[in-house]
């Protein structure tokens, strides 16, 4: 492809292909995103694996505990306990595989995700990604 483009041939042992006998035609496949820039082209895999919409589903969750923690005026070290109900179970699947983290990001001691109804000193309605959410936190009891 370089010879016909530098010199308009490329010569074969056995043939010379000629520039007005091939064309060439760049397409990406459709998981995939280019941008060009001053050293060349960069491209991007913009597959939505399960591992990276859990990511984001659960920093989605963290930040509006985040919010609800400020609303309630706890202070960054108090304990909490974290109601998160949603019909959708993929997504709640999903969730659960980062439970872990959303708990310690928020400093929950409890934590429940599934059908059974938010509870807590707090209770709010989210939409995330178009999946209805309800969270609901609680004071911890020393």
């Amino acid at each position: 492809m370089a010879a016909i483009e530098n010199t308009g041939e490329c010569k074969l042992d056995y043939a010379t292909i000629m520039a007005d006998m091939v064309s060439f035609e760049r397409t990406l496949p459709e998981y995939a995103v280019d941008s060009e820039f001053a050293h060349g082209t960069v491209y991007v895999d913009v597959s939505l694996t399960p591992e990276i919409e859990a990511e984001g589903y659960s920093a989605e969750v963290i930040r509006r505990i985040q919010d609800m923690r400020k609303e309630l005026d706890l202070e960054v070290n108090d304990w909490i306990t974290v109601t998160v109900t949603l019909p959708d179970e993929r997504v709640g699947d999903l969730l659960h595989k980062r439970a872990g983290v959303i708990a310690g990001e928020v400093r929950a001691k409890e934590m429940s995700i599934g059908d059974a109804s938010a509870t807590g000193d707090l209770v709010k309605e989210w939409t995330v990604e178009g999946v209805e959410i309800s969270i609901g936190v609680g004071r911890m009891k020393l």
